[in-house]
């Protein structure tokens, strides 16, 4: 059977008919357009791709929101990562339920 996957993203990790397969969407970013892969298989069996045309993204004329949106991200999560690896690089053990 030949199926068509509209709008396959890298976030994907299923082809649709097929299931879950990252394998299978790893191999569709690594082609080029109008390319057309041997067989090769996957747990749900043997597959073929083709890979009709691709839509890049735009790029951005400045990376400056997304990098704010990381940093504040990261503001919020560095401390508890500190912590955590503070605790585990120390060897501490935390017993303080013990005692609350």
């Amino acid at each position: 059977d030949i199926y068509n996957m509209p709008d396959l993203t890298l976030n994907s990790n299923s082809i649709l008919n097929v299931g879950f397969s990252p394998k299978t969407v790893g191999v569709a970013f690594s082609m080029e357009e109008n390319e057309l892969t041997k067989p090769f298989k996957i747990d749900e069996g043997i597959i073929i791709l083709k890979l009709n045309n691709i839509n890049r993204a735009d790029t951005l004329s400045s990376y400056d929101t997304y990098a704010n949106n990381l940093l504040q991200a990261n503001k919020f999560t560095s401390p508890l990562k500190i912590d955590n690896a503070i605790k585990l690089f120390s060897e501490i053990e935390d017993n303080r339920y013990k005692f609350f």
